[in-house]
């Protein structure tokens, strides 16, 4: 459930139920990148849409589109096998981790979640 008094003392316009939708499905947190949730304002028709892990509004922390995620994991991916390949030769140890799978998702799991879970936290 959202904290409303997290809105305290804060100016904010909420979304209309049209925008809910679209913003949901199309955007996740600016901070940790997990999946948006819309709340109903109580006795109003406008929505305050807040991330499901940080549990703040998005009015307040922001929003990044889905894509812009997915080419960040790009990038980031093409850049950590670019350094693994350059230290291979430094670190023999490591020629493992350039084979480095992901465990599947649990149920309700983000991909934070699961990096955390996976290294032992």
């Amino acid at each position: 459930m959202f904290d409303w008094s997290s809105l305290d003392g804060i100016d904010f316009e909420g979304f209309d139920p049209s925008e809910v939708r679209s913003i949901v499905t199309n955007y996740v947190c600016s901070h940790c990148y997990a999946t948006l949730v819309p709340f109903q304002v109580p006795n109003d028709r406008i929505y305050v849409i807040a991330c499901s892990e940080c549990g703040v509004s998005i009015e307040q922390i922001g929003a990044v589109s889905k894509n812009t995620v997915s080419i960040r994991y790009e990038q980031a991916n093409r850049e950590f096998k670019r350094v693994i390949t350059n230290l291979k030769d430094l670190y023999p140890s490591i020629q493992h981790m350039s084979a480095i799978q992901h465990t599947p998702l649990r149920e309700g799991e983000t991909e934070t979640g699961r990096n955390v879970r996976e290294l032992g936290f």
